[in-house]
């Protein structure tokens, strides 16, 4: 969850409480004036109950405000210019790879919608009105639109996110530049602290480079000693974006 969205739910959460210290209040103005002895009994209950749910919404307030915290904390990762760079690379790739997975996907479906077209025109022709007829069946198999060969197809040529941005279809490339960026961000918390658990606070990063199949390695030197980072990539091609994987060492 990011800042945004957390900001969101904090807003809802005060909104909540303050609806439930109205609520309270009502129920304790109401006691004062009450005369009817079985409402004067079990107002208090009302006003009891009323307190522990608006305490509960404090403590749900105070956990969102907590994990704010952390999502800007690991937001802070200290930026190291070579590796700002290697996961800005990494991103252009990502979302240009997203970017053709989705058109494909848009030309995959468009081209299914014409089968399913010419299918339909083919039962009329041949007067089947039964979905379930064994001709039927066989003519979907022959023209790829069968459920499983289409279940198999989506499957093995788009990627999870690719099918969400084609759900959101309206605003796909914001959805996808969203995604990615939180992405990066999250590489970038899980590259620096990697090579922090060696090095500890990281003094001189000026020994990284970026190679020319965009493979980010070398020496990394910090309070507690030196550490040599290796990226292993692949991907790029069938459902999988271009991805990589850090190897840190102590280097003695």
């Amino acid at each position: 969850m990011n800042i945004e969205e957390l900001n969101v739910k904090i807003e809802k959460k005060k909104a909540d409480i303050e609806k439930r210290k109205s609520i309270t209040l009502k129920f304790e103005k109401k006691f004062e004036i009450l005369t009817d002895e079985f409402e004067r009994k079990w107002t208090p209950e009302d006003i009891r109950t009323s307190n522990n749910k608006l305490r509960d919404l404090e403590i749900q307030l105070e956990n969102l405000y907590k994990q704010k915290e952390k999502v800007k904390t690991k937001n802070e990762i200290e930026r190291i210019p070579v590796i700002e760079e290697f996961l800005e690379q990494w991103k252009i790739k990502a979302i240009e790879w997203y970017t053709q997975n989705y058109n494909s996907l848009l030309e995959y479906i468009k081209e299914r919608s014409n089968k399913q077209k010419q299918f339909e025109q083919w039962k009329q022709e041949k007067g089947i009105f039964h979905y379930n007829s064994k001709e039927a069946k066989e003519k979907e198999v022959e023209l790829g639109i069968d459920y499983k060969t289409h279940t198999m197809r989506m499957k093995m040529r788009f990627n999870v996110l690719t099918l969400k941005l084609y759900d959101n279809r309206n605003n796909w490339k914001q959805i996808l530049e969203k995604e990615i960026e939180l992405d990066k961000n999250n590489k970038r918390a899980l590259f620096v602290n990697r090579v922090k658990e060696i090095t500890g606070l990281i003094n001189d990063a000026k020994g990284l480079s970026i190679g020319d199949n965009g493979e980010i390695n070398g020496i990394v030197i910090g309070e507690l000693g030196k550490a040599k980072v290796e990226t292993i990539s692949a991907g790029g091609y069938n459902i999988q974006c271009w991805h990589f994987r850090v190897l840190v060492h102590k280097f003695k």
